[in-house]
């Protein structure tokens, strides 16, 4: 009887400790689940804000003030996030980056950089009241040309830069640097790179405008956004536009 009531004991006790440590590994289970969800909810919530920055430019028509702000929000982005590849990081394309960013643009005329001038009298052409441009008296001109260079000829763009064994381009050297940091100085700066200079003599104004970076030109084209693409876990990693 004895033997009998201590088998009993210890056939409770395992039983209790077998139901002790189901129940430890259905809440170990169940929190697991529960932190999992809330990190997924996270991830999506995070992702959403990131895209809603950048679907705003998926548009069939814009200009290319759109996109020159589309590309100055990815560098910036990119600057940020690829800290975690380099210590002095560029605002280039990093795959292996979350949240880098690529955008891609095509160009079907160059991109100039430009110093015009521009000389007319202010009076008032059809009694107004209104002061208008008048170009008939002499030594006026229309907006010419003074002086222009190349800065993005015709083709595609991005900021992705060609990797060359561990070092990538960080070396910032070679043409593709070059163009990344056109694009960069038109996007991160816009109209910082233009400078007019008026200048008055009586009622004739001069005009001369540089425009350091072909901002002027790339601004008034044309756009549509024509793909975007998702990486595995919901978030845009890239945007083509294309000028219409």
């Amino acid at each position: 009887m004895e033997n009998a009531s201590e088998a009993l004991k210890m056939g409770a006790g395992m039983i209790i400790a077998v139901l002790l440590i189901g129940l430890l590994v259905y809440l170990f289970t169940s929190i697991s689940s529960l932190e999992n969800s809330k990190y997924d909810k996270e991830v999506q919530q995070q992702n959403s804000e990131f895209n809603q920055r950048f679907l705003a430019f998926d548009r069939s028509s814009m200009y290319g003030t759109d996109v020159i702000s589309a590309i100055g929000l990815a560098i910036s982005t990119n600057k940020i996030y690829n800290q975690s590849l380099h210590a002095n990081p560029l605002g280039n394309y990093e795959e292996n980056a979350d949240y880098s960013m690529n955008i891609e643009f095509s160009l079907k005329n160059p991109i100039k950089a430009k110093t015009t001038k521009e000389v007319y009298r202010m009076i008032d052409l059809d009694g107004d009241g209104i002061l208008d441009k008048d170009y008939s008296a002499p030594g006026c001109q229309r907006e010419t040309v003074i002086s222009e260079r190349t800065v993005l000829g015709v083709g595609t763009y991005n900021l992705i830069f060609p990797t060359i064994g561990s070092n990538s381009i960080y070396n910032k050297t070679g043409s593709e640097y070059e163009k990344y940091k056109a694009i960069e100085e038109i996007a991160l700066h816009e109209d910082d790179t233009t400078d007019i200079q008026p200048k008055q003599r009586g009622t004739r104004l001069e005009i001369t405008r540089i425009d350091k970076t072909g901002y002027a030109e790339l601004k008034a084209i044309v756009f549509e956004c024509t793909e975007v693409k998702y990486n595995e876990v919901g978030r845009i990693y890239y945007m083509k536009f294309e000028p219409k």
